[in-house]
């Protein structure tokens, strides 16, 4: 390949990347994202930086997808994409995190749980712990779910769904007081947010039913 392909493919990357700059992408600019990338990899097939793109292309297909069928079907094209950007550097933390995520929304928790194990022996990784406690969590294994998710939030302690999980995890570990305690936690950091909410209303009625007393709640 010559350099002059490299140069434009690289070119191509940094374009495609400001398009991504903003938080929503634009029915437009995804069309002129995904024509710019099947460009990177005609000109330089081994461009990882593309294949990071084209997750975020999938992701974007996903999101405005309406049924169950179509969504599977793009996530499954994501990881076939996935793997063969592993075979060209198989020690790609980004990479592996992505195969957790797009196997984890196939509802692959082994393979999610697996390649999120894997992103994490090449570095650290708020996202692939959170995988991981979130495939244990499926498997009712709440001690190591909210081992993990306790791992994570060191990494990021004002994330109000971490903190709704680790409620979740103390919940079904009979914590009640510890659970109501990080669902207060991450409804002060989103009042609206309406898993932790109804995790609150849950906690308070389990813990009536099993008579425990709440601190700060009436009985």
């Amino acid at each position: 390949m010559s350099s002059k392909d490299k140069f434009i493919a690289q070119r191509l990357v940094d374009m495609t990347q400001k398009l991504f700059a903003n938080e929503t992408l634009a029915e437009q600019g995804f069309i002129k994202a995904e024509s710019y990338l099947n460009a990177i990899l005609i000109k330089d097939p081994s461009n990882i930086a593309a294949y990071l793109l084209a997750a975020k292309i999938f992701q974007f297909k996903i999101d405005h997808s309406h049924s169950r069928k179509d969504k599977n079907r793009i996530i499954v094209d994501a990881i076939q994409t996935l793997q063969q950007a592993l075979t060209l550097d198989a020690n790609n933390l980004q990479i592996k995190v992505l195969l957790a995520e797009f196997n984890f929304a196939l509802q692959n928790y082994d393979l999610a749980f697996q390649y999120a194990s894997q992103a994490l022996s090449l570095g650290p990784s708020e996202q692939a712990l959170v995988i991981k406690a979130d495939c244990l969590v499926y498997k009712k294994d709440f001690p190591n779910a909210l081992g993990l998710y306790v791992e994570a939030e060191k990494q990021d302690h004002l994330n109000n769904t971490l903190l709704a999980k680790k409620a979740y995890c103390l919940l079904h570990l009979g914590k009640y007081n510890a659970a109501l305690e990080a669902a207060d936690a991450s409804l002060k950091y989103s009042p609206t947010f309406a898993f932790a909410k109804s995790l609150k209303k849950e906690i308070t009625a389990t813990a009536k039913k099993n008579k425990v007393n709440l601190a700060g709640v009436n009985s």
